[in-house]
């Protein structure tokens, strides 16, 4: 089987690359940041980071505060000016069209909640990072990954309500990705920082589990899944993306693990496990199944 200077089977990147490609044409479908880097994309840009600030919701209808949100966001479309009311003005009518459809906002995390204190309501905090330089929160975020400045950028997005660890992580490394039009590199990062563009979700968790590692924190998790990319051959955030495409769109939660230990060949045993999932693949995804077949002979 053919393998890279690092000794790893090209099959193998031929299984993350596709995966990637996937989550680019049929989740995000992106491919560079036009339309969200300009100045007369700025609300764009807003709604953009919203759907992100959205992901962690402990209420669970994800889908439907998103809506909400962009709905009483409308208002800033334009862009004319900022005044003092208009994060209430946001949060109430936010607040009454959730009343509207008989669900409850997270009063605590909201991310249109208004700022109080460091933490900062979505809407003023995108407003304020925009400059001559940084005309939307992407191109700001993008400038900032440029400049090598991954963990104060982390740091900044966290001071929206809503925004932690995760999300911050999510959202550099989509920019990132579409930023470098899809083919990102890595040579201006700090080894330190990189791990930073490493969301750590239930996909990420279980498949550095199955991979060997043996620590369970995220930090230890996420510089774990960056030394694995650099192994491979990926950019940073590439194996992250592929990992939660592989579980959340191709193998049954209880193969998940199985399918990642045979691939990266961490287990002989659960081979079997892996080509009955292959066999099937071959027949519903067509060239994913093949590739992952391929991988298993």
């Amino acid at each position: 089987m053919p393998k890279n200077r690092d000794g790893i089977a090209m099959p193998i990147i031929d299984l993350f690359q596709l995966l990637i490609k996937d989550y680019w044409e049929n989740v995000q479908r992106r491919n560079s940041l036009s339309g969200l880097a300009e100045e007369s994309n700025w609300y764009d840009a807003l709604v953009h980071f919203k759907n992100y600030a959205y992901e962690r919701n402990i209420t669970g209808a994800i889908t439907v505060y998103r809506d909400i949100a962009e709905n009483v966001l409308d208002i800033l479309k334009h862009r004319e000016r900022w005044h003092a009311d208009l994060e209430l003005k946001i949060w109430e009518n936010f607040k009454k069209e959730c009343s509207r459809r008989k669900i409850k906002p997270n009063k605590q995390v909201d991310p249109l909640k208004p700022s109080k204190g460091n933490k900062k309501n979505l809407a003023r905090f995108v407003w304020n990072l925009s400059t001559p330089e940084n005309k939307t929160i992407a191109a700001w975020a993008f400038n900032m990954l440029k400049q090598n400045r991954i963990r104060e950028a982390h740091q900044e997005l966290k001071r929206v309500w809503g925004v932690g660890d995760k999300i911050a992580s999510f959202y550099l490394r989509d920019i990132f990705w579409i930023g470098n039009n899809l083919n990102p590199g890595t040579e201006k990062f700090k080894e330190n920082d990189i791990y930073l563009l490493q969301p750590i979700d239930i996909w990420v968790e279980r498949a550095a589990k199955a991979i060997g590692i043996e620590k369970t924190s995220k930090t230890s998790i996420a510089k774990f899944i960056c030394s694995f990319e650099k192994k491979i051959g990926l950019a940073p955030g590439g194996a992250n993306i592929a990992f939660w495409m592989l579980g959340s769109n191709y193998v049954d939660y209880d193969e998940f693990e199985d399918v990642i230990a045979a691939i990266t060949n961490k287990s002989e045993k659960v081979k079997r496990s892996a080509q009955f999932t292959a066999d099937y693949f071959v027949s519903y995804y067509g060239r994913f199944g093949e590739i992952l077949r391929d991988i298993l002979a």
